[in-house]
């Protein structure tokens, strides 16, 4: 699983690295924390190999950040839950803790409730990984646009 994320991690930094844009200071902590999960990408993807322990570590310090940035009203609620929730998604995808794959069927459910709510694409059976990185970059999109509105 580790592999195919390198892959789409890759298309979503490339999605992510255009169109930046100068931060206004009200702005600038969601734009921060949408920046920093793009670097997150490019670092795993560029990575010659994956250190899971690295993943895990990461994705907590962001998890944390936005929790710091919500708590201080630097983020708004509909921001903190669909950043958090891709955050989720990412730890599904990229945990290597579950050898036995029982924890494959709650992924599946949440991979196919993200894809549907994103792209309203009703997926039957599992979610394959690019149809994933097509709606994580979907997503990261739309909440960018979501921000430049707000200005």
């Amino acid at each position: 699983m580790l592999k195919s994320w390198k892959v789409w991690a890759a298309a979503v930094i490339l999605v992510l690295a255009v169109g930046s844009r100068p931060l206004l200071a009200a702005d600038q902590t969601a734009y921060a924390l949408v920046d920093k999960l793009a670097q997150f990408f490019d670092t795993t993807a560029k990575s010659a190999t994956i250190n899971a322990d690295d993943i895990d570590r990461s994705l907590n310090d962001l998890y944390a950040q936005a929790n710091t940035a919500k708590w201080g009203h630097q983020i708004d609620d509909q921001f903190y839950n669909r950043y958090t929730r891709m955050l989720r998604i990412f730890k599904l995808a990229t945990s290597t803790e579950d050898q036995s794959e029982v924890l494959h069927p709650l992924a599946q459910q949440e991979y196919v409730a993200f894809v549907k709510d994103v792209t309203g694409k009703k997926i039957d059976g599992e979610v394959e990984m690019p149809v994933l990185a097509q709606a994580i970059t979907q997503e990261l999109e739309s909440m960018k646009k979501s921000l430049d509105q707000k200005k």
